[in-house]
């Protein structure tokens, strides 16, 4: 599978009907991200990103703040302004702060 298709692949996974797929892909974002770095890659993901952060189910928003802080730096790496990522970062760690006892 080459790159070009592991993207899209991998954002089926995060807009899949079912929680449990979207927890485990989200908590897979990161190193996805990690190893095919770019900013192809970050930009078809961002908008999915966007979407799990006020997602319906609690665990997938968990499953988002837990790699958050991970994420930010790559997030901001491609886009240096971040104007399109502060919202994004700071409604999944509002999550993570009400998920965290």
């Amino acid at each position: 599978m080459s790159r070009s298709e592991l993207v899209p692949a991998f954002v089926r996974l995060l807009r899949d009907n079912e929680a449990e797929v979207r927890v485990a892909a989200a908590g897979k974002l990161s190193a996805f991200c990690k190893i095919l770095a770019g900013e192809a890659v970050i930009s078809a993901l961002l908008p999915c990103v966007k979407e799990l952060s006020t997602d319906g189910s609690q665990f997938v928003r968990t499953a988002l703040a837990g790699v958050v802080m991970e994420l930010a730096p790559l997030l901001v790496r491609q886009f240096p302004s971040a104007a399109s990522v502060c919202p994004v970062l700071q409604q999944a760690l509002a999550v993570r702060s009400l998920a965290v006892p």
